[in-house]
C-alpha cells in the first residue's frame, strides 16, 4: 500500500499512518540581536540540525516529517528542501542478527 493510501473498514475511510522513518540533516536559520562587529557577523553560519520522523510527504519545495503519529493524526515539521543537506532512511535492525 502506498504512503497516504486510504484504509477502508467498519464504514470509516482514513489514511494509513506513514511508515517510512527518515533522518534529515538540514541547515537552520538563526538570529542574534546582540551587537557585533562586521568581522564577527561575517563569520556567522547557519546552524546544522538533524530531525527524525515519519515521512508524510516530499516534493521539490519541502519535506514534511511527523515526529509523533497516532492512528489518524500527526504533528508536523516542515523543512524547506533548499535547507536539506542529507536524507537517510532509518531501518529497524532485527534482533538476534
Amino acid at each position: 500500500m502506498e504512503l497516504g493510501a486510504v484504509v477502508e473498514g467498519a464504514g470509516v475511510n482514513r489514511e494509513k499512518p506513514p511508515s517510512q522513518v527518515l533522518l534529515v540533516s538540514w541547515l537552520d536559520t538563526w538570529s542574534d540581536s546582540r551587537w557585533a562587529s562586521y568581522a564577527k557577523a561575517r563569520k556567522t553560519q547557519p546552524q546544522p540540525c538533524q530531525s527524525v520522523g515519519f515521512l508524510v510527504c516530499q516534493d521539490d519545495k519541502r519535506i514534511v516529517l511527523a515526529p509523533t503519529i497516532s492512528q489518524d493524526e500527526c504533528d508536523r515539521l516542515v523543512i524547506p528542501m533548499g535547507a536539506v543537506t542529507d536524507i537517510r532512511e532509518l531501518v529497524e535492525s532485527k534482533r538476534g542478527t
